[in-house]
């Protein structure tokens, strides 16, 4: 096999291979929400929205954030929350629905929440 040939093959198994994106879900007070994997770009996002004023990440803005980008209708792309939710979600009492999202939320982001398919490990 060429150099050609195998640099292709190797592209095709990444750059070129089907995106899944890992999704989990949580009940909550009898209802199921949906946490979807974002692309990196929107782990990006996610980070330069959480930045304070010295520009360094904010754990809870972290956190908060996650939830509001990734948490959806469960079988769908559609998202529950919007921006305009981070002061209400900010003014929420610790130990509520915001950090039992924002655990399923952060480790779906970094995508350690479920294992890699079995083509990948």
């Amino acid at each position: 096999m060429s150099n050609t040939d195998l640099r292709n093959k190797l592209r095709a198994k990444t750059v070129g291979a089907k995106k899944d994106f890992r999704r989990t879900e949580v009940e909550f007070d009898g209802l199921n929400y949906e946490f979807v994997q974002p692309t990196l770009r929107g782990r990006k996002t996610i980070i330069e929205k959480s930045r304070n004023a010295d520009g360094d990440t904010d754990d809870v803005l972290l956190s908060i954030n996650a939830v509001i980008e990734l948490t959806v209708i469960p079988g769908t792309e559609e998202r529950i929350y919007e921006d305009t939710d981070l002061e209400s979600m900010l003014n929420s009492p610790a130990g509520s629905f915001v950090d039992v999202f924002a655990g399923k939320a952060v480790s779906v982001m970094l995508g350690a929440d479920s294992p890699l398919p079995e083509s990948v490990g």
